[in-house]
């Protein structure tokens, strides 16, 4: 798709796709297991001692879940992580700043393009294929062949966040997908039929136009129309709209930030510090009020485990 687009912008440009060099690399040998992630790591465990493992599932949810299980479970003997997007500016540097030196780093879709990082081993949650291709990414990045699994693929918990559509088009084609990067390494990568999701929901509009219109003619029936807002919006996309807010055990010190700006005038390097301690928040997840600095409060948070979506 990045070729279409580059082509239509600039229409002369001479474009060159690396394919020998793609098909020379076979970094991910890959195993697909119908456990969930958790079961999967519970019963295998062994191999999270072995190798620095790296697990992604898709929801925050589940990566709480599977934090506080490794914890409880391996003590201090693992150096573990968990990454996600609902932590705080403040939280989420300590977390990156932590990666380096740990030795089983647990994320969600954050790890797919944000972060440079390379584990010896993935377990992940079935999702679309372009980003179970991400997901791969982040394995034996820096080298070129392996020879022994590398990447698990499980049974994902939920749909969420991507909607059935995208999760039974990756649960069919996966087989074939694991099949052609055995046969072809990392060239199958480049195979358009992996990327062509945003094709899929317009099959399934067209699909149900023909419906409609099948139904209107046969039955002579009347169809209606529902108004929708921006919330109903998104969510039939498979996204959640987000609003900024402020965790309940930050709002002292960015109180104090707030009042020094007050006394001693506008300053960007302080209204900054009161920025990192922000968290997009999902409606459900206010529960009060700030007049001073007019945001929503979180009340829900943990420095370690970011708003709670999974609760013990």
């Amino acid at each position: 798709m990045y070729i279409e687009l580059i082509k239509e912008a600039v229409p002369n440009l001479n474009i060159n796709i690396l394919r020998e060099e793609y098909k020379r690399l076979r970094r991910h040998k890959i195993k697909i297991t119908d456990e969930k992630a958790e079961d999967f790591i519970i019963k295998n465990k062994e191999l999270l001692y072995k190798k620095r493992t790296l697990i992604i599932v898709n929801t925050v949810a589940e990566s709480q879940k599977i934090y506080k299980i490794l914890k409880e479970d391996m003590g201090n003997s693992r150096k573990i992580t968990l990454i996600h997007g609902d932590y705080s500016y403040l939280d989420r540097s300590e977390k990156e700043n932590q990666i380096a030196n740990t030795e089983i780093l647990i994320a969600t879709q954050v790890a797919e393009v944000s972060l440079d990082i390379s584990f010896e081993l993935l377990i992940t949650e079935l999702a679309p294929l372009p980003s179970l291709i991400q997901r791969f990414g982040r394995v034996n990045r820096y080298g070129r062949f392996v020879d022994e699994i590398n990447v698990y693929i499980c049974e994902q918990v939920s749909e969420e966040p991507y909607g059935c559509t995208l999760i039974n088009e990756a649960r069919k084609n996966l087989e074939s997908f694991v099949e052609e990067i055995e046969r072809k390494g990392e060239e199958a990568y480049l195979d358009k039929k992996f990327w062509e999701y945003e094709t899929l929901y317009k099959e399934d509009i067209e699909n149900y136009e023909d419906k409609i219109s099948r139904k209107i003619i046969e039955d002579n029936c009347n169809f209606f129309a529902v108004l929708a807002d921006e919330k109903e919006i998104l969510e039939y996309l498979g996204r959640v709209k987000t609003y900024l807010a402020i965790p309940e055990i930050y709002l002292g010190i960015c109180h104090e930030l707030y009042n020094k700006i007050k006394n001693e005038g506008y300053d960007w390097k302080t209204y900054a510090r009161i920025k990192e301690c922000f968290v997009p928040a999902l409606w459900s997840d206010i529960q009060d009020w700030d007049d001073k600095l007019k945001i929503p409060i979180v009340k829900n948070y943990d420095k370690d485990l970011g708003i709670l979506r999974y609760y013990y």
